[in-house]
């Protein structure tokens, strides 16, 4: 579900209601069988995609824009 949907927003409430468990159940659960949390398992997603989309294409800023990272001048 996490891995193929990345445009959509990783909503915990949803995906417990589907499993019929609690949110804090869910968590648990899943970080037990990954080894991370639902946000880290997405966010360590996204990265695999991107990583994919710059070796297939060599386009950072379309990466960017495909997938949402930002950059920040400080």
């Amino acid at each position: 579900m996490i891995y193929y949907e990345l445009d959509n927003v990783l909503d915990i409430e949803q995906m417990s209601k589907e499993f019929n468990i609690s949110k804090f159940q869910f968590i648990r659960m899943f970080k037990s069988n990954t080894g991370m949390s639902p946000y880290q398992y997405f966010l360590n997603t996204k990265l695999i995609h991107a990583k994919r989309y710059l070796d297939t294409t060599k386009d950072l800023y379309g990466c960017i824009v495909e997938f949402g990272f930002m950059i920040y001048h400080i």
